[in-house]
């Protein structure tokens, strides 16, 4: 009789695959949960400085990058209006 070789299957590539995996949920979570963050302080500025934040407002900083969140809040200390840190359009 001839011999079988049976080994323990080499989970190296589904380990890698695995890890990389989870590596790029994690590096997505960390970057929506950064917006989010950048979000809120954006809301306590303008609830802050003008009061309740219309809707229209609203729809805008959830849809907003990054950057625009951070624009936004630096406009906060120089306008005086609400409608001149978030344009409608």
């Amino acid at each position: 009789m001839g011999s079988v070789t049976t080994g323990t299957p080499n989970y190296t590539v589904f380990e890698e695959i695995c890890a990389d995996f989870l590596a790029q949920r994690k590096a997505e979570a960390q970057a929506r949960d950064k917006l989010l963050g950048m979000a809120w302080v954006l809301r306590v500025l303008l609830k802050t400085k003008f009061g309740r934040v219309p809707k229209w407002a609203e729809a805008r900083i959830k849809t907003a990058s990054r950057l625009q969140l951070k624009r936004w809040a630096l406009r906060v200390y120089t306008e005086e209006k609400l409608e001149d840190v978030i344009p409608r359009t």
